[in-house]
């Protein structure tokens, strides 16, 4: 399983617009805050290291969750060959070059994902074999291998962000591991894309009150109220909350 990491061209491109977000967050601290004790130099320094250290984290996750999920997916294969097809392999192998393709052709890669493409279809690789890659990623969940399943689907959102389940399955799996604002993140981009599912909302209301912030638990609940058919559980949340 390969890493969706980014070619070194990329890399420095990155490195360049983390310095035009330094420059200007720096400038708007400065604003806010004249008399502040560091001058803009020293807080572009600290604003541009922490724009790459979460690059950096980004790309480490990444590599974590290709890592985990190509020894569940062998095991996945071991355990289960009757799922796979001759096909559905030979797609899943297609990953394994990706990295290399989009190194020989930086310039059609940035094409494909402006008009807002993703590595799924760069790849070619059908929505049966993007299917295995999440029951591999699943595997992880259902064996409260939390840290591994979250990274796993890191991954997978990476791969193609417009499966909604990818980001469930990251919101859930962050929750049971504590990273509840990491949880919050993934279940707000679940909750965009299904606003009628009552059960993301209390998911969501229920990683803000892990975190102490019972205001926006309630806020949650409240607007799930006007959006939401199913009112029960979550009319029972609010007077479980307000209590």
């Amino acid at each position: 399983m390969p890493t969706p990491d980014l070619p070194s061209s990329i890399d420095t491109e990155y490195s360049e617009v983390a310095s035009l977000l330094a420059t200007e967050q720096a400038a708007e601290e400065l604003l806010i805050h004249p008399n502040g004790l560091q001058d803009h130099t020293a807080l572009f320094e600290r604003y541009k290291n922490e724009i790459m250290q979460e690059f950096a984290t980004y790309k480490q996750r990444q590599k974590n969750g290709a890592a985990k999920l190509a020894v569940s997916l062998q095991e996945l294969i071991d355990t289960q060959p009757e799922l796979f097809t001759d096909e559905i392999l030979e797609e899943i192998a297609k990953l394994t070059t990706l990295e290399e393709r989009i190194a020989k052709d930086e310039a059609a890669f940035k094409a494909h994902i402006a008009e807002a493409g993703n590595l799924q279809e760069l790849a070619g690789i059908s929505d049966s074999g993007i299917n295995m890659l999440y029951m591999a990623a699943k595997r992880l969940y259902d064996k409260q291998a939390f840290d591994d399943a979250a990274d796993a689907f890191f991954f997978l959102t990476a791969i193609n962000p417009l499966f909604i389940i990818f980001w469930l399955g990251l919101a859930n799996s962050e929750f049971h591991r504590k990273s509840y604002k990491e949880a919050i993140t993934a279940y707000e981009k679940v909750v965009e894309a299904t606003p009628e599912d009552p059960t993301v909302y209390l998911a969501l209301c229920h990683a803000y009150e892990a975190l102490g912030d019972r205001a926006n638990a309630l806020q949650i609940v409240d607007t799930a109220l006007q959006t939401c058919v199913d009112k029960d559980e979550l009319e029972e949340e609010k007077l479980r909350l307000e209590r």
